[in-house]
């Protein structure tokens, strides 16, 4: 693991080195010890006195970025599962109005099952649109803040000027949409496929505000919404 240290000397200037594999804290304690002690009895006028002490880096500048790096991936976690439940409560109420047409299938002989892959189908693509199109912006977001780091930030830690989007990035982006669209879509298709298609029928294309059940998921899922908009 590469040990990143600060250097200082009394009047507050420091510097920021980066240790050697194969050495040690104390050895560089050492060897900044025996450079100012050179400099000291090379330049007495100006150098009498002043040392030179060697810290690692997170005492001055803070932790490792990994707590920072796990609130940030838990803030777009808690997004994504806003936008998930979203997207469920209009899937279930999309389910709803398509009560009729789903009752009229089934009393012609569909099965189930194939109405549970359309809809699951159906959220596949709304998913799979919704990921391609997050991928896009961050490739445009990545680009405008690369673009648009200060000068002085640049210096000195010249990595932001590397962050881009990887390869692993993407397929972690097409792996969650495909999961997001089966749990999404899942819940919605097996309840609108579960009807009972002569109450369905007995509607005659006057919009329903759906089941008992319907309402208290959708509420659920309202619920369940704005409680994680407040956490964050």
């Amino acid at each position: 693991e590469r040990v990143e240290l600060c250097l200082f000397d009394p009047s507050g200037r420091r510097a920021i080195a980066r240790l050697r594999p194969t050495s040690t804290l104390s050895e560089a304690r050492a060897e900044a010890r025996a450079i100012a002690r050179r400099l000291e009895l090379q330049y007495p006028d100006m150098n009498a006195k002043w040392g030179m002490k060697v810290e690692p880096a997170q005492v001055f500048y803070g932790r490792h970025p990994r707590p920072y790096t796990v609130v940030m991936l838990a803030s777009v976690a808690l997004v994504l599962l806003i936008g998930c439940a979203n997207v469920a409560n209009l899937l279930l109420a999309r389910a709803t109005t398509r009560g009729r047409e789903l009752a009229v299938r089934v009393a012609l002989g569909a099965r189930r099952t194939d109405l549970v892959r359309q809809m699951l189908a159906e959220s596949m693509v709304i998913a799979l649109l919704g990921g391609a199109l997050g991928a896009l912006l961050a490739l445009w977001g990545v680009k405008l803040m690369r673009d648009t780091l200060p000068a002085e930030l640049v210096r000195f830690n010249p990595g932001w000027t590397r962050i881009t989007i990887n390869g692993h990035a993407l397929l972690f982006t097409m792996a969650v949409s495909i999961a997001t669209a089966v749990v999404v879509g899942l819940v919605p298709a097996l309840i609108a496929s579960r009807a009972d298609p002569q109450q369905a029928l007995k509607e005659s294309g006057r919009t329903a505000s759906g089941t008992g059940g319907r309402h208290r998921l959708r509420s659920v899922l309202v619920v369940g919404e704005v409680a994680l908009a407040l956490m964050l």
